[in-house]
Parts: structure tokens; sequence; C-alpha cells
């Protein structure tokens, strides 16, 4: 069963992934972007590149809303249906990577892939070179840590 903490980053991803497919289906400039839906460019940036980790559903559905998308909510048993992320792009994106329980972080030296527990999986010299060692990680379908536990 899904606890609250991790459904709440689902939702946003959610409402973000479709917030910003319909922006960029407008195949416009972001500043006529955010023209169109009231906001300043900075703001509407925000919205698209790091709603998914610190808008509020609220907020993210108020701004589906003003891009005409239709905002359902089912309340009933808990099922993945319901929170799921959307389908995964190939490569996996920094946010999908963390909803799959990875993470990339900082670390002395460079960059380190992480899984749910904190336990260093790989390091690499360079943040990008970190997010494609997590995407593999993350298309694997696996935990290299579990694995080396089993």
């Amino acid at each position: 069963m899904t606890n609250r903490s991790e459904q709440s980053p689902r939702l946003r991803l959610l409402l973000a992934t479709a917030i910003a497919n319909r922006v960029k289906a407008w195949n416009v400039p972001q500043a006529e972007a955010a023209r169109r839906l009231g906001f300043s460019q900075p703001r509407l940036n925000l919205i698209l590149n790091h709603a998914s980790r610190s808008g509020t559903v609220d907020s993210l559905v108020d701004v589906a809303l003003r891009l005409g998308l239709d905002v359902k909510m089912a309340v009933g048993e808990q099922t993945e249906a319901l929170i799921a992320p959307p389908p995964p792009t190939y490569p996996p994106t920094l946010d999908q990577i963390r909803l799959a329980g990875f993470d990339v972080k900082r670390a002395p030296g460079g960059w380190r892939v992480v899984n749910a527990k904190g336990d260093p999986l790989t390091s690499a010299s360079s943040k990008a070179e970190a997010v494609a060692a997590a995407a593999v990680i993350v298309m694997r379908g696996r935990d290299p840590a579990m694995e080396a536990a089993a």
C-alpha cells in the first residue's frame, strides 16, 4: 500500500507532466505561454521544471484547469492505477528516477547514485554521468545493492 508521503509526489508528477505536455504542444516561447496563462516567465519556468518536487497539488490543478485540461479525482480503495506515474521516457527523467526509488546526490569528489535507503550504488565525476548511470539502473529494473545482499 502506498503511503501519503509517496502519493503526493506521484500526484504532482502526473499533473506536472500533463501541464508540461500541454504547454509544449502550443509550440510557443515560454514567455508567450506565460503571458497566455497570466504568469511571469520565471513562474512558468518554475512550474514546468520544478513543480513535480515543489508545487502543491492544488496549485498544479489550478494551472491544469487554466490550460483546459480535464482533472478528475477518484476516491476509493487505493490501487496503483489511481496514482501511477506517467509512462516512462527513455532514458528516464530525474523525476522518474526518483519515483523508482533512486536519487543522484552530490558527494565528495563528484556525484553518487543512491537507493531509497541511501546506500551508494555508483559514483560519477559529473551529474550528467550519475543521472545516466541511474537511468540504466532504473531501466534494468533492479537495485544492485539488493542483488549484492542476496
